[in-house]
Order: C-alpha cells, then structure tokens, then sequence
C-alpha cells in the first residue's frame, strides 16, 4: 500500500495467473469475505473492532477495483479484438503512413507536446509503432508489458514528458487506429481500445507523478542550480543516498551513471565534490565516500572509460590537510580516505579489478602522480617490493645454473650431469608452480580477453604482461636447454645416437634463447630506481613502435620481391630467393652484384634500399624520440605505472588470507583523527608530510565543512549562503 504503483503492477500480473486458474470476476466478493473472516479468525473476534471492519473494506475495495478490471478484460476477449484489429491497421498501413498519422493527429490534439518529438519522422513512426505493440501486450501478457514499462518509463523522462502529456498522445493514437480501420470501428472494438488505454495511461501517469521529483528534472534538464536546490532539500542522513540511487517505477537507478550516460559531466562533477565533501554538526561527521563505493565499486573504472578528467574531483575528495604545520616535526598532517582505491581483497579477488589496477591499464601516468595515487603505491610497495625481490632472486638462482652448464659444457673431459639435473628439476618445480597459478586464475575467472591470430581468448592475469611471460616461457625452456646437449664425450654419443651435431645445436640455442629471456625478465629489478623504471617502460613503448614498423617492412619487402623475381634478374629467380635476397639487403647492400643486373631492375632495388634503409627507419627513430619524449617529461608517472603493474602481479600470487591481512593491517575501520580528541571519518589512514606539501594544487587547508545549531540527522543542512549571510549580519 505504501507503493500503491508498484502494488497496481502486481495485483493485474496477479488477475492474469487468476484468470488462468479459473477464477471470474463474479467470484471476488466471496473471495473478499473470505479473506475478511480469516484476519478476524487470527486476530481474534474480541479484538477485532470497528475501525479494523472499515479498513479493510476500504483496502478489498481498492484491490477488487484493480482485480476485477483485469478478470472482466480476459473475460470479454479483449486481448482477441485488440490483436485482430491491430493486425488490420498494420496490413492497411504501413509504418511511415501510420507514424505521420499519429504525428498530425497529436499536433491537432497537443500541440504543447510536440516540441519533445525532435528526432527524424523514421525514428518517429517506429516509436509510435512499438509503444501500440506494447499496449496490445498488455491485454495478454501484462508480466511482458511491465518488463518493458521500466526501460519506456525512464526514457519518456529523459525525454522530458510529463504525465499531463499522456492523455493527447493516448487519443492521438486511438484517433489514428479508429481512421484506419473505418467501419471496422464499432461500439464494441472502440470500448475495448479506449478501456485498454484507460488501464495503461493510469500506470503511466502515476508513475510518471512519482519519478517527477526535483532532483530527476534537475537530470533530465541537465540544469545544475535545479540539481543544487533539489539536494538542499534532502536529509542529512540521506544526502548522499539522493546522489547514488532513485526509485523510478520501482527501480533504483543512479543519478551519477545517468548523468555520465547523457554527458552532462558538470552535474557529474557537482555530485562527486558533494558526496565527498567532509560536513560535520555537533554530534557526528558525515563523509559520502562509502555509500559513493557502495552503490558504484567500479567508479574509477567508469570514469576513467566515460571521464577521465573527473578522476581528479574523485581523487581530491579523499584527501584532507591540516591547515597547521607541527612545530617539533616541520610537518603538515594528511588523512588519506583510501580504503576504497586500497581495494579490499574479499571484494577484488582478481587484483586488477580493482582501482589501481584500472589505472594502470588506463595507461595514463598523470594520473599516478596524484598524491593519493601515490600513496596506495606507497602502501603496497612497501610490502610487496620484498616478495618481488625474492621471485627476482629465484630467477637469478635459475640464470646463475644455467650459466654454469654452460661453462661446463665446454669442458670436454667431465662430465658435469649433476648440475643439469638440479637446474631441470628446479626450472620444473618453479613451471609447475606457475602453471598451477595460472590454471587457478582460469578457473576463478581472473582472466584477461586479448586476441590471438584474431581470435578473443581468456588468457590468465598473469601472462599478460610480457616480463611474466619471459619467465613461464623461460623456466619451461630450461630443461631441454641443460638435458638435450650431450654430457658425454662426442665419439661416445655418436656410436651411441649417429651424427647428434644437430642435436647438439638444439640445445645450445634453446640455451642461448633462455639466456636472453631471464636477462631480460631481470631487467624489471629497475623498477627500484625511478629513471630506470622510466627507461625500462620506454623499452616497452620502443619495440611496440617497432613492431608497428617491422609489420610495414614486411609488406615492402614482398611487394619488392614480387616484382624483382618477374624480371628474373641473378639472385631473384623465384620469389623465394628474392625474399631472401632483399632481406640480406636490408642488413647490407652488395653492390658488386648489383652491377650485373638490368637498369630497371636497379631502380627497384635501389627504391626497396632507400625506402627500407632510410625511409622506415628515418620513422622509426623520429617514433622513438617522440616516445622517449613523452617518458621523459612523465618519467616519474611512468616509473609508478611500472611499479604498481609489480604489486598488483605480486598481489595476484600472494595468497588470500596473506592479502587481507596486509588489508586489515591498516585498520581502515577506524576513524582518522583530525585534531587532538577529535576523531574523523573512517576508512583512511594518517601520515606526516612535508610542509611542502602546502604549495600543492590538491592543498586545501582543513576542508571540513562545520555546522552549528541542531544536530538532528534527519534536518537538511543549512544554506553556505545563508550561513557566510548570518555570520556577515554578526
């Protein structure tokens, strides 16, 4: 009864299932009576009084209303005439001629309605069409039609329509059938329309009523002083529910994702600001960032994708500064509200759901020089740096035995098998290990969509960054490296296998390629230092611009190719030797043979020379520079991207039960002080800074917006104008 729209919903999907089972409409006063005595018998005769005799007859007559409308609908077949004659109307129309219909009856009936219809007169007749399929479901399957009433409700109020507007379209519709069908419009097919559209029109209208309050017309307007006077009405208490959720038609729908839906990013940045601004009254603080996480856990995630300019706004909401400087320490006290950007491990099992791991594939290293940033980075490093050093110092273990094969496999009179069996049996536990990891990653769905040869497959967290690639790639590489070449003497291993000089080559380049693969995994131990982190990510951004121009070299080298072998000149005979004559070319040009071929042909060749030699790579090294540029004047950014890319890989492998302790560790549930005795929101921690720190953009002294008067929580707050206006006037 306290939602009297979604109850009307109800009762007709109710009335249908009824129908279905056999009841009549002529039945539900016995059904009421019945239902009247059962209340009296489990409340008691005695107790049952007057007043309790009043209102239920008041609350049967009500249902019964809703009930019997429905019960004498299927009744009299109107689900039957509404699906016949609409079939007449779509046979003798089509949907052009049936939307302008529409369109000029509603202009003749409402011409204030009108101006909401701004879209093309195609988009117009197929709207018109689908709302009538939509009343017509309602006669016969109205769970169908209140599955869609939600989404067409929440649209017509982004379009600005009002509930007023309800009854010039409802007859502009009826109008436009009743045309259509001519003299198949008779007393009986008119009723049934017009009883149809009576039923729907009042769902329609009540809910339009109730979802037309200040705060979704400040929405739908995109008008930030309405947003501004809507929310200065709201409950201290509930202020911040007002911003993450409002019930349309029954569902909760966000105010920030609508507006971030529709663009309007200055009412998106208002909201954000609001939630997180720090208010206090004398009784409590009230602080919007955890029902702001509660109602939106992927908000960095969605900004970072729609807006990624109101990162900024989100990330200075968690901070606050002391306006004071400790005289003893020279330092300034910031509260950092990062609980939610920490990422609680119950809630991001997959450690690159969560905000640092968004941001890092955000690939956008300002915004890692965020003071809130870098402190999560800070947090996590400090533990994670330690098991980052001991898997580094794993894989070094790994190079340093693979190294002493190698020097003893130059030692032709020993026979060093024991060193290979411990760098195999090793290289086998570590690829066992890891392949478990990943096979676990797969089966928790902590997977990553990347394609391959043009097909989209899962491929575990893990192997998506290209140092933990090397590793599994390496350490499974290991054992043929150390096994396959020979241990004993050469004429031994002949007249036991033949000729194993190719055998032999075999495992000495699978152990030249591991050699480079844990090299240069090992190279990530720069991430210590911030210019070699920087160096190391612009490695990175370096061979992605050469493979761009390895792949257009390619395609030179075949078109040349192709046209050199068809001259059949010496060394391109077929296209097969050309290609690997102008591959040799591209390393070094031989001109002495170049000399024996025919002029045209040395146009060609000398147009692969130049454009190969100097062209590509005139645009490789400007690519580069322009790269290297832009990791230079973000060297730091890019130093803490590559740093927080190892915690979250580090965190992937930790166990869960070792990261929530790490979690709970900084007890975020507990407030963080903001004066002496005075203990502030939750869900941040405390640090000392430089007094530095002050001449910062995001430095705002003691941002706690303060409130005097009455505490109760269920008041507004108080005007800012108003406020600064009283205190002028003292």
């Amino acid at each position: 009864m306290w939602e009297p729209e979604r109850m009307n919903e109800d009762l007709i999907c109710r009335a249908t299932d009824f129908f279905h089972w056999g009841m009549r409409a002529w039945q539900l006063p016995a059904l009421g009576e019945g239902l009247q005595k059962t209340m009296q018998y489990f409340i008691g005769k005695e107790v049952w009084v007057e007043e309790d005799e009043k209102a239920f007859l008041w609350f049967w007559d009500h249902i019964a209303k809703t009930l019997s409308a429905t019960l004498r609908a299927f009744e009299d077949e109107h689900a039957e005439v509404l699906q016949r004659t609409w079939a007449l109307v779509k046979q003798r129309e089509t949907q052009d001629q049936l939307g302008d219909r529409f369109f000029r009856n509603l202009s003749k009936l409402g011409p204030h309605v009108v101006h909401l219809f701004t879209r093309p007169k195609k988009i117009q007749a197929a709207q018109f069409v689908q709302v009538v399929e939509l009343l017509v479901t309602f006669s016969q399957n109205p769970s169908e039609f209140f599955a869609n009433f939600k989404e067409l409700v929440i649209r017509h109020i982004k379009y600005g329509v009002k509930a007023e507007h309800t009854k010039p379209f409802g007859n502009a519709i009826l109008m436009g059938i009743q045309a259509v069908l001519d003299k198949d419009w008779d007393e009986k097919t008119a009723l049934i329309w017009h009883s149809m559209w009576q039923r729907v029109s009042s769902c329609v209208s009540r809910s339009l009523n109730v979802c037309s309050n200040l705060l979704i017309v400040a929405l739908v307007q995109g008008d930030l002083q309405k947003l501004k006077e809507a929310i200065e009405c709201a409950p201290r208490c509930q202020r911040a529910q007002w911003f993450t959720q409002v019930n349309v038609n029954g569902e909760f729908i966000s105010p920030i994702e609508w507006a971030i839906r529709d663009g309007k990013f200055n009412l998106v940045a208002f909201m954000l600001q609001d939630l997180l601004q720090i208010r206090a009254d004398r009784d409590q603080y009230y602080h919007g960032r955890e029902t702001l996480f509660e109602a939106h856990p992927n908000i960095v995630e969605t900004l970072c994708r729609e807006c990624p300019a109101l990162l900024e706004p989100l990330l200075d909401g968690l901070l606050w500064h002391s306006q004071f400087v400790d005289t003893e320490t020279k330092r300034v006290r910031v509260n950092y509200y990062v609980e939610n950007i920490y990422g609680d491990p119950l809630k991001h099992l997959d450690a690159w759901t969560g905000a640092l791991g968004v941001l890092v594939e955000h690939r956008d290293p300002k915004k890692f020089l965020h003071p809130v940033v870098i402190k999560v980075l800070e947090m996590k490093w400090n533990v994670c740096r330690w098991y980052f050093l001991g898997m580094q110092a794993w894989f070094l273990v790994l190079l340093i035995l693979l190294i002493t094969c190698q020097i003893h496999s130059e030692a032709a009179d020993k026979c060093y098998f024991v060193p290979r069996l411990i760098a195999a049996g090793a290289a086998v536990c570590t690829a066992v290990v890891l392949l478990l990891f990943c096979w676990l990653q797969v089966r928790r769905n902590q997977t990553k969509r990347m394609y391959i040869l043009g097909f989209s497959l899962p491929v575990p967290r893990w192997l998506t960054t290209s140092f933990n690639m090397q590793r599994i790639v390496a350490v499974m590489l290991i054992p043929p490296a150390v096994l396959v070449e020979p241990c004993l003497g050469a004429e031994e291993m002949d007249q036991l296998l033949g000729d194993t000089s190719s055998l032999n080559f075999f495992g000495r380049a699978i152990s030249a390629l591991v050699s480079l693969l844990l090299w240069s995994q090992a190279m990530q131990i720069l991430a210590f230092s911030t210019r070699m982190a920087a160096l190391t990510w612009n490695l990175g951004v370096m061979f992605e611009d050469l493979n761009r121009i390895l792949i257009i070299m390619i395609f030179i080298i075949l078109a040349f190719s192709t046209a050199l072998s068809s001259l059949n000149e010496l060394h391109f005979e077929s296209f097969g030797e050309g290609l690997m004559q102008l591959t040799r070319e591209v390393v070094r040009l031989s001109p002495e043979e170049a000399r024996d071929m025919h002029p045209f042909s040395q146009i060609l060749l000398f147009s692969f020379v130049t454009l190969t030699n100097i062209g590509m790579i005139a645009i490789l090294i400007a690519q580069i520079r322009v790269s290297y540029q832009l990791v230079a004047d973000n060297k730091v950014g890019y130093a803490a991207q590559h740093r927080a890319s190892i915690c979250i890989d580090i965190e992937c492998l930790l166990p869960l039960k070792w990261r929530c302790n790490m979690f709970d560790g900084f007890h975020f549930d507990q407030p963080c002080p903001l004066d002496m005795n005075d203990a502030g929101p939750t869900g941040g921690i405390q640090a000392m800074e430089k007094a530095g720190i002050r001449q910062s953009g995001h430095y705002v002294p003691d941002r706690v917006r303060r409130y005097t008067g009455e505490a109760s929580n269920m008041d507004p707050w108080e005007d800012v104008q108003m406020m600064a206006t009283h205190e002028n006037e003292d």
